[in-house]
């Protein structure tokens, strides 16, 4: 599968969506007249190729360094071409100039040549981050939601968060949406793609961030190991940064879920009951799981609550150093969520805000691409630990 974005005047534009849209094996995800307009939306998911009219190219030209930076391979569509065009493809990285008035069969026979296959392996595959604690309460989905955020608000780092939680639905409450499809329904429809997720995408208000929820908050609906697999393959082809929201069990989703990451943020407090349950997880992680050194780290929610431990006696306590240690939010994730927005938009201010948004940079100044990290079905059977109450490994 092929995935187009069309920059092109109407006419032209509506006879290449019909022309591309004959091959079964082409998806337009997305058209619009303008170069400025595409540049807005091309900061969400990216598409195979962009396929662009030079007239609209040339109307915008001062825009063609921010088109060329997006990495796509470009298609250039022209009447004749003369050197402006030869000089503005160049200046795009085109791939070829194709002639404006041709048989359609030439114009999808070039997508097909040049677009980026849909899940193709290539280095610009996204990062793949959980977000994980044993103990409910953590502020958990409220840092997953606003590091999305903070990071799409970073140029090249725009996130889709994965909502894993079968009960609570907790990061689209956070924005004040409900989702209208899901990947439990997704996946009870037949394979899951691109295309076909992007419906199930919630836009995360005032932000390129996205938000998938695994399943109907009625209840029912399953999605297991494999189809998260593919989901989370087909989002990091076209995400930058892909962040799972695990729940807090031990099932086999959630597994699969930490498995998939390449880190792991382990959510905790500073009170002994939430310390012995991050304790038990991170043995767990290191002698149950085998996850490497440095995939699991800690993330310190509310560190300067009143009669909490401080952060030496935490560290001691878990024999592990916390990575981020955020202050509390107040009132404001409360107020947030009440009036529908992330905290970042709600009080960008407050020092929880500036926290995250600190923290998300200092992840994207670390982030580079590792080891593809291992999965449950590649590796030897290993015992399924028993939970305690708490949702902690014995």
């Amino acid at each position: 599968m092929r995935t187009v974005f069309l920059v092109a005047d109407p006419p032209l534009r509506d006879r290449l969506r019909a022309a591309l849209e004959a091959s079964p094996e082409i998806t337009v995800v997305g058209q619009v007249d303008h170069v400025r307009e595409a540049l807005a939306f091309l900061q969400r998911p990216l598409p195979g190729l962009l396929l662009l009219a030079d007239p609209a190219v040339e109307r915008e030209s001062g825009l063609i360094p921010a088109v060329a930076e997006l990495g796509l391979p470009i298609l250039l569509l022209a009447a004749a071409p003369d050197w402006g065009v030869v000089r503005r493809a160049a200046a795009l990285g085109a791939r070829d100039i194709l002639p404006l008035e041709t048989d359609p069969e030439t114009w999808r026979a070039a997508v097909l040549e040049h677009a980026r296959p849909l899940g193709q392996d290539n280095p610009d595959r996204g990062t793949v981050w959980a977000f994980f604690s044993p103990r409910g309460g953590s502020g958990r989905t409220t840092l997953a939601v606003n590091l999305a955020v903070a990071l799409s608000l970073l140029k090249g780092h725009t996130a889709i968060l994965v909502d894993l939680d079968p009960d609570d639905g907790g990061a689209a409450d956070l924005i004040g949406q409900r989702p209208r499809l899901t990947l439990a329904d997704l996946a009870a429809a037949g394979p899951l793609s691109f295309p076909g997720l992007l419906p199930a995408v919630i836009p995360v208000p005032h932000s390129t961030a996205g938000i998938l929820r695994a399943y109907p908050l009625a209840g029912g609906g399953s999605l297991s190991p494999d189809h998260l697999r593919q989901t989370v393959e087909t989002l990091r082809a076209h995400y930058p940064v892909v962040l799972l929201d695990a729940p807090q069990n031990y099932g086999d989703v959630t597994l699969a879920a930490l498995d998939l990451a390449e880190r792991v943020f382990l959510v905790t407090q500073p009170d002994m009951a939430s310390l012995r349950s991050a304790k038990r997880a991170l043995t767990l992680f290191r002698e149950g799981l085998n996850y490497p050194a440095g995939k699991v780290v800690l993330v310190l929610n509310r560190a300067d609550a009143a009669g909490g431990l401080a952060l030496p006696v935490v560290e001691q306590a878990l024999g592990a150093p916390v990575s981020a240690a955020l202050p509390s939010g107040g009132p404001w994730p409360t107020r947030a969520m009440n009036h529908g927005v992330p905290l970042l938009w709600e009080a960008p201010a407050s020092p929880l805000a500036r926290a995250i948004q600190s923290w998300a940079r200092r992840l994207v100044a670390t982030r580079a691409p590792g080891p593809r990290p291992g999965r449950r079905s590649h590796r030897a059977a290993r015992p399924r630990p028993a939970v305690l109450p708490d949702g902690g490994p014995r």
